[in-house]
């Protein structure tokens, strides 16, 4: 398989806005942190310094420098 970093609208299409902290379903997505964001694979276009991270405390998006730590959550296949 190939595994690869999501994008912003794949990563946002598993929040579950009606749950909080974490604001994805508990229950197929069990354990799922969210003390730190977690990265998508789009740069911003604001620089190559930023990318776009998910947060799954509230299911926001928003950019974040790319030398901070963040989560990852993997996607397989080849992206679309």
């Amino acid at each position: 398989k190939t595994w690869r970093l999501p994008t912003t609208m794949e990563l946002t299409s598993i929040v579950n806005h009606g749950a909080e902290a974490p604001s994805v379903d508990a229950e197929y997505f069990a354990n799922t942190p969210y003390d730190k964001p977690f990265w998508t694979s789009d740069t911003s276009a604001a620089g190559e310094w930023g990318a776009w991270v998910v947060d799954f405390i509230a299911g926001e998006t928003a950019v974040a420098a790319k030398s901070v730590a963040r989560h990852v959550r993997l996607v397989a296949g080849e992206q679309e």
